[in-house]
């Protein structure tokens, strides 16, 4: 039924309601309207013709006091219609309040309802369309409007309230600068130091001036507000909400940076039904995480003891099992998890790193690629052969089908026998190597959601460093075989981990292809062709000319054109590199002018999505479009760079940090030989929104169980509570085995003994240590305990000088009238074995 079918249905007080409603909603969409248009001139820092005025001296238009009294103009404009929308709402409500209430029949109410709506999307729609005319005029180009776009997919059998879907909105990896701390400056500056001494003790550089004053100087002060201004109250409880609801739970996408919320009974049911494949699987009923370090050290002892051999870093401090959990493959049916098993905690993760390092040259890899920029490269470079047709070959779940024995000797035959890539073998025994493959594979144990042990028997697991490590010498070992026969091997071949990309004769020789890779195999293949001859792979669509490829950006379905948040609480730099890094790709991946300009008009809707300006998408479009055209001949460095690396803590004056640090360093360091370059790289490790809601781990931490903290012992007599008596330590082995430690020997238990005549009791440790400061890197943890004993000269604490010894730039003690006055705000940190 149309809606001149219904008005005439209603009686006369009921149109009256329905046509104040449509004013209502006019004035309505055209304050909306307003509040954006103004809102983007701001934004953008565009002028609109209402701010005009007329100036006697026509030169003082261009004057920067001339430009700020029409941005406060822009300003008031914006404060009235948000006054007014207000306004204008309330009434609105009220109006529908009015017509609800009219004795009308429910179906025709009903339509009547759905007709309203529409109405306003269509003036809404149209305002829109006037804005973005209005802004292009003043712009003096192409002006595109932000969209609305969706941060996550809702699974779950909740609702959201609108500040939760606010919060949501942000995106994944939105950054959110928090709260900082005088002693983290301290404790950079002190690593920053440390750094620069070596490069002076290896001749690298030449220290002059007063470096270390100030540096010091410098550490002394924090500058500008690090507390968050986009993170709301309101979002900041509705993250908490999220979190702390024990019925769903959040996770990530699988092939996009978005959120997805599940039920958590669903959830937990998928990975158990993952967990459920014994063929791959298996449970086990002991941590075996101990026996395995202690086995995995005599290895790497052996190792060691070989001169000039391969040296492994022992295995040192407390480790727990690693952990599973699972992205969400939102589109598939039935949204199954794709399983992720992280294994940082496990004591074998810097083993497995290490072993990365040392392979990857050995792997035989002809036909793989790297990267996108390789598969281009290997596009321009050949011809399509006449008649073929483009494929892509997909490889089921490699990572978790990859057979672990068979792939080690692979592996082992790779580096000691064959040495396809001419390297030598390494000096290291193979049955070691063989060891210490197995031990960071079938070895390496971790939990389900249920709590229970498993260790993984068959496959590699994605979150292991050796995951793609395996599956590319496995793959290689196949591929060289298969595509060794003449009749088989695609004039075009090449594979980025599990997809490949074939330019084949035709259908026939397609699955020959396929059945000869699954007969030299353990796994199953898949295969999809182009149609009318184009093709995705990776995220480049490939399209078979009649003499060369021709290429464009593409992009997955799933795509759902997140990014970083433009108002992300972070260095402008990180979202300028956002803005640069989609520019690049297309004038890289488009080889036509035409498909360049498409996907330029393309990513700039898409980054205005994610708050990012017209402009400054713009003049980056222009400078990468200049850079291309103008043949500049850049000069190659000579000599060498000298990297420093520095992170700095997110707040309103980081550039004024930054500035400052930099002068430091140039001023007092120079490279000793001249043509080297010494380069401070200054970063950030931000809280991120996905810190706030998201828990990959099941089991909570609890605090004895925690490792690389700094710990207080705070005495627990009444007398030295009131003089603040305390002792600061750090530990790499979690803090419940520090305080055994602790309880057997060392300054607390004398002092409790010497001081109060008690014998120190657990109950006593546990009930009175704090965790003060905590970070995975135990040096900076070490620092950070002695800075700390430094500052505040703990009473107990026996070695305090030994302690300072190990500071190159805060050494010197803090000496103050009342030393134990001030007490240290509990966070986290760590002592060794």
């Amino acid at each position: 039924m149309n809606f001149a079918d219904l008005i005439h249905r209603i009686d006369e007080n009921s149109k009256k309601i329905v046509n104040k409603i449509i004013k209502t909603q006019t004035k309505l969409s055209k304050c909306e309207s307003a509040i954006t248009f103004n809102g983007l001139c701001l934004k953008e820092d565009l002028l609109p013709k209402f701010t005009n005025i007329r100036l006697h001296d026509p030169a003082a238009k261009n004057e920067a006091f001339t430009k700020d009294f029409r941005k406060k103009l822009v300003e008031e404009q914006l404060r009235k219609k948000e006054s007014l929308r207000s306004q204008i709402q309330d009434k609105l409500s009220n109006l529908y309040t009015e017509l609800n209430n009219r004795n009308l029949e429910a179906s025709i109410k009903e339509e009547l309802l759905k007709c309203l709506d529409e109405k306003a999307e269509n003036c809404n729609h149209a305002n829109k369309a006037k804005i973005a005319k209005k802004l292009s005029n003043i712009y003096g180009g192409t002006f595109n409007l932000p969209l609305q776009k969706q941060g996550y997919v809702n699974l779950s059998s909740i609702e959201l309230t609108n500040e939760q879907h606010n919060f949501l909105n942000l995106g994944l990896n939105c950054h959110i600068q928090s709260k900082r701390k005088g002693i983290d400056k301290k404790t950079e500056l002190e690593v920053l130091y440390q750094d620069i001494l070596q490069l002076e003790k290896n001749e690298k550089v030449v220290i002059k001036g007063d470096l270390k004053g100030e540096l010091i100087g410098e550490g002394n002060k924090l500058r500008g507000n690090s507390n968050s201004k986009l993170l709301t109250k309101e979002l900041k409880e509705a993250a908490k909400q999220l979190r702390d609801n024990d019925k769903i739970i959040i996770r990530r996408a699988d092939k996009s940076p978005i959120f997805v919320i599940l039920d958590k009974e669903e959830y937990l049911r998928k990975l158990s039904g993952i967990l459920s494949d014994t063929t791959k699987f298996q449970k086990i009923k002991e941590d075996p995480t101990k026996k395995l370090k202690a086995k995995v050290n005599r290895d790497i002892k052996s190792a060691n003891a070989v001169i000039d051999g391969v040296h492994f870093q022992t295995i040192v401090g407390e480790f727990t099992p690693g952990y599973l959990y699972g992205t969400v493959k939102t589109h598939k049916n039935g949204n199954p998890l794709r399983p992720i098993i992280s294994q940082v905690s496990t004591s074998t993760y810097k083993l497995a790193k290490r072993l990365n390092q040392l392979l990857k040259p050995y792997i035989p890899a002809k036909f793989c690629i790297n990267s996108a920029d390789e598969f281009l490269d290997i596009l321009r470079a050949k011809q399509p052969e006449a008649g073929g047709i483009l494929a892509s070959i997909d490889v089921e779940s490699l990572f978790t089908n990859v057979p672990i024995n068979e792939t080690i000797d692979i592996i082992l035959d790779e580096v000691y026998e064959k040495r396809s890539n001419g390297l030598p073998a390494l000096n290291l025994s193979r049955n070691i190597l063989e060891r210490l493959l197995k031990a960071c594979t079938k070895d390496a144990p971790f939990r389900g959601p249920d709590g229970q042990l498993y260790v993984q028997k068959e496959g590699v697991a994605m979150g292991s460093p050796l995951g793609p490590l395996f599956a590319n010498f496995y793959m290689a070992h196949v591929e060289n075989h298969v595509l060794s026969d003449p009749d088989i091997a695609p004039s075009t071949y090449v594979r980025y981990v599990d997809d490949c990309f074939v330019d084949v004769n035709d259908r026939e020789h397609l699955l020959k292809l396929v059945n000869e890779f699954e007969s030299n195999s353990v796994l199953t293949f898949t295969y999809e062709l182009s149609r009318d001859d184009v093709l995705p792979f990776l995220d480049v669509l490939v399209e078979r000319g009649a003499n060369q490829y021709h290429t464009s950006v593409y992009r997955k379905p799933t795509n759902t054109g997140q990014t970083l948040n433009a108002n992300s609480e972070c260095p402008s730099r990180y979202k300028t590199s956002v803005i640069r890094a989609f520019v690049k790709r297309a004038i890289r991946t488009c080889s036509t002018n035409k498909s360049m300009h498409e996907e330029f008009m393309r990513l700039k809707q898409l980054l205005v999505n994610n708050g990012y300006s017209n402009g400054d998408i713009d003049s980056e479009i222009q400078r990468q479009l200049d850079t291309k055209y103008n043949d500049t001949n850049m000069q190659e460095l000579q000599g060498t760079s000298h990297h420093l690396y520095y992170r700095n803590f997110m707040n309103t004056e980081y550039e004024k940090d930054e500035r400052i640090l930099k002068h430091i360093i140039t001023k007092n360091v120079e490279c000793k030989d001249k043509s080297d370059k010494l380069m401070l790289h200054i970063y950030y490790q931000s809280t991120k929104t996905k810190h706030l809601v998201m828990k990959n781990n099941p089991i909570e931490t609890k605090r004895l169980m925690r490792t690389n903290v700094v710990y207080q012992f705070d005495c627990p007599s009444e007398d030295c509570r009131l003089q603040n008596i305390s002792y600061v330590g750090y530990t790499c082995t979690t803090l419940s085995r520090r305080l055994t430690m602790h309880k057997q020997e060392g300054a607390i238990k004398t002092h409790m003994l010497e001081k109060h005549n008690i014998r120190l009791t657990r109950e006593h440790l546990v009930e009175n240590t704090s965790i003060i400061h905590s970070n995975r890197d135990p040096r900076r943890v070490e620092i950070t305990e002695a800075i700390h004993i430094r500052d505040h000269t703990p009473s107990i604490n026996e070695q305090k000088n030994a302690r300072l010894e190990k500071l190159a730039l805060w050494g010197t003690m803090q000496h103050t009238s009342h030393p134990q006055t001030r007490r240290t705000t509990p966070t986290q940190a760590t002592q060794p074995d």
